[in-house]
């Protein structure tokens, strides 16, 4: 063999691992001639532009661009030709390509060059974004509704004490007046608006994971079939409901009436999706999840779950609307249609219970909202009913130690206390009370506080003090956001500190109902 066919054999030996090596990378790998030509089009790259590899050898390469690329690409070559300067070659850069179906997506390309002999060829590298750019929205999503999360409890908070102040004073001007005095109507209309304001911070507390919780084990199909009733009702008779329920018991450990409440959100907003007209599938199933990642959350999730399919098939959702979905007070309804605040309530019902939410939705082809509740097996019991406790408004002649750190709610609910019978120490902080307890010089019945105060001390230090050093004393807790995560350990979680807590606001038969509970579980309260 002559030098010079050595020197060809080599050749195309290098030829051949060359484009071996194309073929097997695996992001998108296309070569070019000087005048934009397809040369190399490798697997990946048919995989990501949808394209096989005859339908673009020998097409220009701007075939695979939406605009403005595409027009400007031949340009953008013979300016690199005649003076040198590149904008990408030799770099990289996160750009849009086309695929052969026309749908534009995000892709990173790195265009390198070479020569082989006297031919100068374009490489360029394409990873597709596609996956990477949704991960991240959704992460985005996770991260905007954690610090929604925090900013709303916090003003939900603040916003209950001041109806606490409100509440408080009308329920006693009604009590001042006579039963037929033409104020009570005003009164009882202003009391009204009251407690729906009272209802809304409950629903921005319920986004925020600090509704209180009444949890109950039971099996997830009762809760659905027991529903369906008010669901048909509520979505009315256009709306075909299918439920398809699993024939195994589903034991979740959920509040029951929120969990009602989640569903009959749900399909309310199905019924408007599919402008009140339309199949509605609810179905169920118990799931084995393994490393299963929620990104919605940011979490991982493995064990037994309880799976609550909601499916419509309703105009669908964008992408964009989807991610934004369970915002509290985002909607895509006219103004006075709803308050957006549905779905975020079923987020945090979600959370709370420590299960996982997805939803799915095309447009024009609807939405699948899929829950994902821990399943229990608490040695196959499952409740079934939830005992009414008898409640009266008998008033109790007991001294209260009532700590409230916001001046006028102070002041209202020490009237409320006076009213009911009750003798009354009122203390502004957990260190002013504690002091009042260890001087002994008051002799107290019941401590009434708020959770969370300025000073050392908060409600939670001051029930376990009861619990050490004055056991005869009741406790009854009060907060705007009563499972509120402190950084110590919750009373739900504690039993032996354990406290009722009373949601604020509240009027002046709700805390004589609460007051009376706490006292009848000691039996007697010595003096």
């Amino acid at each position: 063999m002559t030098e010079n066919n050595k020197f060809t054999a080599e050749k195309e030996r290098n030829s051949e691992r060359f484009y071996k090596a194309f073929e097997n990378i695996t992001s998108g790998a296309i070569v070019i001639d000087e005048a934009g030509r397809i040369e190399v089009f490798n697997a990946a790259a048919s995989k990501i532009f949808g394209y096989s590899e005859d339908e673009v050898l020998n097409k220009n390469v701007k075939i695979l661009m939406p605009e403005p690329y595409q027009s400007q690409h031949d340009q953008y070559i013979e300016n690199y030709k005649n003076t040198g300067h590149a904008k990408i070659i030799g770099s990289g850069r996160e750009v849009s390509g086309r695929r052969k179906s026309g749908e534009e997506f995000p892709m990173h390309l790195g265009v390198g060059e070479t020569q082989i002999g006297d031919r100068r060829l374009f490489i360029g590298s394409v990873v597709d974004l596609t996956e990477m750019r949704a991960l991240q929205d959704q992460l985005n999503s996770a991260q905007r509704l954690s610090a929604i999360g925090q900013f709303t409890g916090g003003v939900a908070h603040d916003f209950n004490n001041l109806l606490g102040v409100v509440m408080g004073n009308l329920d006693l001007a009604q009590s001042e007046l006579d039963p037929d005095d033409p104020v009570q109507k005003y009164l009882s209309s202003a009391l009204n608006a009251v407690e729906k304001g009272a209802n809304l911070t409950q629903h921005l507390l319920a986004f925020a994971r600090e509704q209180r919780l009444n949890p109950h084990s039971i099996d997830a199909n009762d809760i659905i079939r027991d529903t369906a009733v008010l669901i048909e009702q509520s979505v009315g008779e256009a709306v075909k409901i299918e439920l398809d329920l699993a024939d195994q018991v589903l034991p979740v450990h959920v509040d029951t009436t929120l969990f009602a409440n989640a569903l009959l959100n749900i399909c309310i907003n199905a019924r408007d999706a599919m402008d009140g007209a339309g199949r509605l599938r609810i179905r169920t199933s118990l799931e084995n999840l393994k490393n299963r990642r929620f990104v919605r959350d940011g979490e991982v999730a493995n064990g037994s779950f309880a799976l609550i399919a909601i499916e419509d098939d309703g105009h669908g959702m964008t992408p964009e609307i989807s991610l934004r979905c369970m915002e509290p007070f985002f909607t895509t309804k006219d103004i006075g249609e709803g308050s957006g605040l549905g779905l975020s309530m079923v987020y945090g019902f979600v959370k709370q219970s420590d299960g996982f939410i997805e939803v799915n939705s095309d447009v024009d082809r609807g939405t699948r909202v899929f829950i994902y509740l821990p399943a229990f097996n608490q040695s196959g019991q499952i409740a079934r009913n939830r005992s009414d406790e008898e409640k009266s408004l008998v008033r109790q002649n007991k001294r209260v130690l009532l700590v409230e750190d916001n001046a006028d709610l102070r002041e209202t609910i020490v009237k409320m206390l006076e009213n009911l019978g009750y003798d009354v120490i009122a203390a502004a902080t957990g260190d002013e009370a504690a002091k009042i307890l260890a001087t002994g010089t008051e002799a107290v019945d019941i401590l009434l506080s708020d959770v969370v105060m300025p000073g050392d001390i908060d409600g939670f230090d001051l029930s376990r003090l009861v619990a050490d050093k004055f056991p005869h004393i009741r406790v009854l807790l009060t907060s705007g956001f009563p499972d509120k995560d402190t950084g110590r350990p919750t009373f739900q979680k504690n039993a032996a500190t354990s406290a009722p807590v009373l949601r604020k606001p509240f009027t002046v038969k709700k805390l004589s109902m609460a007051l009376e509970k706490v006292i009848r579980t000691d039996g007697s309260t010595k003096k």
